[in-house]
């Protein structure tokens, strides 16, 4: 697992972990951050190669790979000239990995500024112009917090929204603009009639009232809400260590049965909104504030918000549709006791195959490891498909291998097909480990 940034001396630098299963659970190893010379393919992989190299085991390093995993950049998963196409000449078996991370956020930030550009531009204004009103004015903050106490409300502190693309970021940053509404809309109203400030800190304040008493910009805010508390739980399962390839499929496929939930009716927040918006006589009142009118009728709105989320669903399976379109990766999931057939006559030929095709990809490794592959396919696949079957619904896989891999006599039994297992628990998926790295490397090689 690598990806490469540049310090704070204007060194480029590629950050290497090593994935791997201990015992049915998959961990991730920190291996060495090392300086680039050239930042073309070749170079970034003899930054690698030089990271590994030291690594002094029965075999070298690239007898043991199975996969990689990097961001979308050329240099690192092109087809041609790429880190990944260089290294297929060494290993033939090699899988490489898209980081779901990076493939969910551009995803859905592509998706969000093709459909909504203006609207999306004003969120974005707003969120950007009220951490800095602020965060450089130690004055109004003091005067907001003052204002909250006063109204009863805790006082939590716009967080910036530049410098990530993480969901979470992004959803925590309008969490803190929602709930907090009616402090800030009056906090800028008085610095906006009491003309507060100076020239600039007045320009902001009457930029974000105005952009705060859109009504289209507000249901557009409480939308945005419930869909990125979506995303954003989503892209939080994507971040851990530990996620695997049936983890991943199977957050993204309940993440898209919520999106289409939203479709079929409003969302926490916006359910809120509608209910605590008043509208008489053409005017339209929100917890005692005036707001502008609609610019679309309502079943327009909600016709937007429905082409939004078609959208996103479309641009994200778009991106990560290689967990079921890729043949090798959709083999892999016949080691997940959920996708058992309910017959036993399905069951007796289920993933024989899918299994074979394995078999035969990974041949050159099983067969370095001197494995009966035909005892494999024969006795120890049906066996461990009657333990998939005999495993209780609830359990996770990676509970149900641990105890595989734990158990002496079981590890032993089904000795040679766990090592297909093993791989695919090897297979990596999430990109956020190595942003962690940068961080740490940006707390230590500071300034």
């Amino acid at each position: 697992m690598f990806d490469g940034a540049t310090d704070v001396s204007i060194c480029k630098n590629e950050i290497v972990y090593a994935r791997f299963v201990d015992n049915g659970v998959p961990k991730v190893l920190y291996v060495k951050i090392q300086d680039v010379e050239h930042a073309h393919a070749a170079g970034v992989l003899e930054a690698i190669e030089k990271s590994l190299d030291g690594i002094q085991e029965e075999w070298t390093w690239k007898e043991k790979l199975i996969a990689t995993a990097s961001d979308g950049a050329n240099v690192n998963i092109g087809r041609k000239n790429s880190v990944v196409a260089l290294l297929k000449n060494d290993v033939p078996h090699l899988l490489s990995m898209h980081g779901v991370c990076h493939r969910l956020e551009l995803g859905t930030l592509d998706t969000m500024k093709a459909r909504d550009a203006k609207i999306f531009a004003d969120l974005k204004s707003v969120l950007l112009n009220l951490h800095k009103h602020y965060h450089y004015s130690p004055k109004a903050l003091r005067e907001v917090k003052a204002l909250s106490e006063a109204m009863e409300q805790n006082m939590i502190k716009p967080v910036n929204l530049q410098g990530t693309r993480w969901m979470p970021h992004l959803s925590g940053c309008l969490d803190v603009l929602l709930r907090q509404y009616q402090v800030f809309v009056a906090h800028f109203e008085n610095t906006v009639q009491g003309k507060i400030g100076t020239i600039d800190v007045q320009s902001r304040a009457k930029l974000i009232l105005k952009h705060l008493k859109k009504y289209d910009l507000l249901s557009h805010m409480h939308f945005l809400k419930d869909m990125l508390a979506v995303l954003s739980e989503l892209s939080l399962q994507f971040q851990k260590d530990a996620c695997c390839l049936p983890d991943a499929s199977e957050a993204l496929e309940t993440t898209c049965l919520q999106l289409v939930a939203l479709q079929q009716r409003p969302g926490k927040s916006l359910h809120t909104f509608l209910d605590e918006v008043i509208h008489e006589n053409n005017e339209y009142m929100l917890k005692g504030i005036r707001l502008s009118p609609p610019t679309l009728t309502a079943e327009q709105l909600k016709q937007k918000q429905n082409t939004l989320v078609d959208s996103v669903l479309n641009h994200i399976n778009k991106r990560m549709g290689d967990m079921d379109t890729n043949h090798l990766l959709k083999d892999m999931q016949i080691f997940y006791p959920i996708n058992l057939p309910a017959t036993d006559a399905e069951l007796a030929v289920y993933g024989e195959d899918q299994l074979e095709a394995l078999c035969e990809f990974y041949s050159d490794v099983l067969n370095r490891l001197d494995y009966d592959v035909e005892h494999l396919k024969q006795t120890e696949w049906p066996a461990l498909k009657i333990k998939m079957k005999r495993e209780p619904n609830n359990t996770s896989i990676q509970d149900f291998y641990h105890r595989l891999f734990t158990n002496s006599n079981q590890k032993e039994t089904l000795k040679n097909i766990l090592v297909l297992v093993e791989t695919v628990l090897c297979i990596p998926v999430s990109s956020a480990i190595w942003e962690r790295g940068y961080s740490a490397m940006a707390r230590i090689k500071s300034d």
